[in-house]
């Protein structure tokens, strides 16, 4: 049978965090997802165009 070693160090995470650097990527992430966003609302506002143009050349009255 193998030998069990006791220690006395616990695993330890240690984290190299750099507060200046948080939002360094910022720019460069919004500025890749904003054409994301523009598609999206494009989207959004044609679909409520065409509703809207739907229910006002529609013969039925909505409340």
């Amino acid at each position: 049978m193998g030998a069990l070693l006791l220690t006395d160090t616990a695993a330890t995470l240690e984290l190299n965090f750099d507060p200046s650097q948080m939002f360094a990527y910022t720019n460069v992430i919004t500025g890749s997802m904003m054409p994301l966003v523009y598609i999206s609302a494009g989207f959004a506002l044609g679909f409520t165009i065409i509703y809207a143009l739907k229910n006002a050349f529609s013969g039925g009255v909505r409340l």
